[in-house]
């Protein structure tokens, strides 16, 4: 997904609105992946408009990362419960 931040959320919006369309069913966020609340809301946002047409649009976020943190702060928990996607570690090179 990239960006969901106040910044770029009218890609953010169009980028949903198309994955809605095309009949997506999952956003996926990785740990290089920005969020914040105004990108937090829009996905909430994504999820009622999907939950309205009968649909189920699911959002996965790497676990323990500031995505959950947030969605949890904004109480977007009680909109849906993201997925919590173990991120595997990064491992280091040594010269």
């Amino acid at each position: 997904m990239a960006s969901l931040t106040i910044s770029e959320i009218a890609d953010a919006r169009d980028r949903l609105a198309c994955l809605l369309a095309d009949g997506g069913s999952v956003v996926r966020l990785s740990p290089d992946d920005t969020l914040d609340a105004c990108g937090a809301q829009l996905l909430a946002c994504a999820i009622r408009t999907a939950e309205g047409q009968g649909r189920t649009l699911t959002v996965e976020m790497p676990e323990d990362g500031p995505a959950v943190e947030l969605w949890q702060s904004l109480a977007l928990d009680t909109v849906a419960t993201p997925v919590p996607v173990a991120v595997a570690p990064v491992a280091e090179v040594s010269e």
